[in-house]
């Protein structure tokens, strides 16, 4: 799954039905070469930056991005509880974390 974000914080579900990843990727309306602050500050409205390659997102607004249908929703919840695995949830899987594309920070 990959959402794409943009500047004023609109985000588009990208490839809704792989649940064998998770990617966020700035789109185009970032400009490049953000310092680390402005990234961060750019996402705190959004999920809380851990590092310049993840961000911590939280699962519902997650799950409101993609389509509400029964089937999806499951896998979208299964998806979350095999994070929750490798530990990658936090706040008793409140929050999500997310891998940031690196190439969208060109």
């Amino acid at each position: 799954m990959i959402v794409s974000l943009g500047r004023d914080l609109t985000a588009a579900l990208l490839a809704p039905d792989d649940f064998k990843a998770l990617s966020l990727r700035l789109d185009a309306s970032w400009p490049a070469g953000l310092s680390d602050e402005d990234i961060r500050s750019g996402l705190s409205e959004w999920g809380s930056l851990e590092d310049l390659s993840h961000v911590w997102v939280p699962v519902q607004q997650l799950r409101r991005l993609g389509p509400q249908d029964v089937n999806w929703l499951t896998r979208f919840d299964a998806m979350i509880e095999r994070a929750a695995q490798y530990g990658w949830t936090r706040k008793q899987a409140a929050e999500v974390r997310m891998h940031i594309d690196p190439y969208s920070r060109k």
